[in-house]
């Protein structure tokens, strides 16, 4: 009995997913929920594995099925826009917007280090991975993370972020704001 009320709400979702459908474009969505833009690229995912992309400041779309809902996006750096991390719960992947592939970009070892991952953010040189607990960098292409700060939260989770020139900014749930200097890593509450 417990399976099949599973699978009903599930029928129901899926369902729910394809009968609804943007304004603009119109593309299956019940709500989006990450967006990365940089000159004409425009990148953005709903919440039914879908993801849209488009070269041409929002003319034309290409829709992508993704493996799972997108918790956020940045654009590579150097880049010049053409590719994107794609972060879901678990999972991390870089995407070409000219092959329209995906390259998995996470690691176990990267997981065990930090746990779900929360954001993906980048500045000009490094994406950053933030979890609940710390922060991991790596340089565009090479992907070897490297953990470069703990938040030393306990029972706190981080719900925001949001990275400048020389600053990654933290929100947690318990309303600590932090600051992580991002030449030094030193980690400053605010």
């Amino acid at each position: 009995m417990k399976k099949n009320i599973l699978l009903l709400l599930f029928i129901q979702q899926l369902a729910f997913c394809q009968d609804n459908f943007s304004v603009f474009p119109n593309v299956p969505y019940t709500e989006l929920n990450a967006i990365a833009v940089e000159g004409d690229y425009i990148y953005t995912a709903g919440d039914c594995n879908t993801a849209i992309v488009s070269k041409d400041g929002g003319l034309t779309w290409t829709t992508i099925t993704v493996i799972d809902v997108v918790k956020s996006i940045c654009i590579v750096p150097g880049s010049n826009g053409e590719k994107a991390v794609y972060q879901y719960k678990d999972e991390i992947f870089e995407f070409d917007i000219n092959t329209l592939e995906f390259t998995e970009i996470s690691t176990s070892s990267l997981f065990l280090s930090s746990g779900n991952y929360i954001r993906v953010e980048a500045d000009n040189q490094n994406v950053y991975v933030i979890s609940n607990q710390n922060i991991h960098e790596a340089q565009p292409g090479q992907y070897n993370w490297t953990r470069i700060a703990d938040f030393g939260f306990q029972n706190d989770a981080v719900v925001a972020t949001d990275i400048t020139q020389n600053y990654l900014h933290i929100a947690s749930l318990n309303g600590h704001l932090l600051r992580v200097h991002l030449t030094t890593n030193v980690v400053e509450e605010i």
